[in-house]
């Protein structure tokens, strides 16, 4: 019963109009304009900096939309999700910011930025050149009339399904709370942060660094 109020206190207020944007940048080509800019690194550019900005899973709703489209292969949607499906700047400094203050979510947000630009630099290494291309397939899905009730459709379900799975892995975290409170975090990431809150600075930034 408490993830369930935890979904619609902070969850839903939170994410959902993010996960609606993310649907509508994708249908009025705002996506599809920055990979044709960037034909190199459109696709890595496009989700990372969306997924940064929107918070996840906006990052991983482009990657799939980039696969379903056949733009970038799987193997490169793969690589893709290893440095795009970030907690967004309104979860760390407006959720995370509660737990361990401004200061403690910025070197958070930081640490972040530096470990995607790792894993999409050495990431890139394993990528073949067939990989690496790009292809252009212009998106007519959606009329132009219907593209901000299906962006807003898209958002209820894919909020839908991630509450469903935030209060699945949530039951799962409560077994290893009480086995070991650490672990519950990695397991599910906003509840174990919100566990944090009776911890002292020291521990509950470590904690939330190493959930994050």
């Amino acid at each position: 019963s408490e993830t369930v109020l935890f979904c619609g206190k902070v969850l839903i207020p939170q994410l959902f109009l993010y996960l609606c944007f993310s649907s509508f940048l994708w249908e009025i080509g705002i996506i599809e304009g920055i990979i044709y800019t960037f034909p190199r690194f459109g696709a890595e550019i496009s989700a990372f900096i969306f997924g940064l900005l929107l918070g996840f899973p906006s990052g991983a709703l482009i990657v799939g939309k980039l696969c379903e489209s056949g733009a970038i292969t799987k193997k490169r949607g793969e690589y893709i999700l290893t440095f795009s499906n970030n907690t967004g700047v309104s979860f760390v400094f407006g959720y995370v910011s509660i737990i361990v203050g401004i200061r403690g979510a910025l070197s958070i947000f930081l640490c972040q930025l530096v470990f995607s630009a790792i894993f999409a630099f050495f990431g890139r290494l394993f990528l073949s050149d067939e990989d690496k291309k790009t292809y252009f397939i212009k998106n007519t899905t959606v009329k132009k009339s219907s593209k901000i009730l299906f962006a807003i459709g898209n958002g209820t379900e894919n909020m839908i399904n991630l509450c469903a799975v935030v209060i699945i892995f949530s039951a799962v975290s409560s077994l290893f709370f009480h086995i070991s409170p650490e672990l519950s975090g990695f397991i599910e990431m906003t509840t174990g942060v919100a566990s944090l809150s009776p911890l002292p600075f020291d521990k509950s930034f470590f904690r939330c660094a190493s959930y994050v």
